[in-house]
């Protein structure tokens, strides 16, 4: 019985590492909540359909740094703001 007490105590603990976890889990959550306010991600497929390449092309472009992507648990995700149409700005001096 006291085995036990002992071990779900050891178990519920707040560590140091179990706090450096949640901080990260924590950070992770704002940042891609942040990505999905801007737009969100896409997938390697859905970026070569989006740029009309193979997903070979978006990996070259990712590797050769030409392509920002986000590696999320093992998956490669790019931020969709990248590949927003760019309009010319025109500037006005009064």
């Amino acid at each position: 019985m006291l085995n036990s007490i002992f071990k779900d105590k050891a178990l519920n603990a707040l560590t140091p590492e179990k706090k450096k976890l949640f901080r990260r889990q924590y950070s992770k959550a704002i940042f891609l909540n942040t990505l999905r306010e801007h737009g969100g991600v896409l997938s390697s497929a859905e970026v070569a359909k989006e740029i009309g390449k193979s997903k070979v092309t978006v990996k070259t472009r990712k590797d050769n740094n030409k392509l920002l992507a986000l590696n999320l648990d093992g998956e490669f995700f790019y931020p969709v703001f990248q590949f927003v149409k760019r309009k010319k700005i025109r500037i006005v001096v009064s």
